[in-house]
Order: C-alpha cells, then sequence, then structure tokens
C-alpha cells in the first residue's frame, strides 16, 4: 500500500494535533492511571504521526523540483493527500 493510500485512507480519519495543542485538562478527569497512560500514549503517537505526515509531505515537494520522472507522481500524491485529508499544513 502507498503511502499516500494509507495516510488518506487509514490514519488521517481526524485532525492531528500536536501533543502541546491537546487539551490536558482531559487527564484530570481520567481517575484510572492505566486509562491515563493509554490517553497519553495515544497523544504521543498521534504527535510523532503528525511529524511523519509532515516529513512525506516535504519529501514530495523535493520531488517536485529534482527529478522530472517524479514530477507528475509527486503532485497526484499531493492532490490526493489534500482532497482525501482533514490535515491543513500541506
Amino acid at each position: 500500500m502507498p503511502l499516500t493510500e494509507l495516510f488518506t485512507g487509514v490514519l488521517l480519519k481526524t485532525e492531528l494535533l500536536l501533543f502541546e495543542h491537546q487539551p490536558l485538562s482531559e487527564l484530570s478527569k481520567v481517575d484510572d492511571l492505566k486509562q491515563r497512560k493509554l490517553l497519553l500514549g495515544s497523544w504521543l503517537f498521534e504527535k510523532k504521526l503528525k511529524n511523519l505526515y509532515t516529513g512525506f509531505v516535504e519529501a514530495l515537494s523535493v520531488g517536485l523540483d529534482f527529478v522530472p520522472a517524479n514530477h507528475e507522481k509527486s503532485i497526484s500524491a499531493m492532490y490526493k493527500l489534500l482532497i482525501n485529508s482533514t490535515e491543513c499544513e500541506m
């Protein structure tokens, strides 16, 4: 499965937030320590996924400049990401 399809079809169903932008007040509402750890873990995963997505989009941008054969593929992938994802940082 190409990365574009993985991001648009599976991983980016909602907008990703950086850890710093997560609602930290939610932690105080969770009494169970295990649930708090799960929530923190999911926020950390979301941050790392957002960073990977940003790196992928930047790599596609590089493909536009240096390799003429990949120009069309880069544009096609960027178009799919733009149309199908909730992320707005392209």
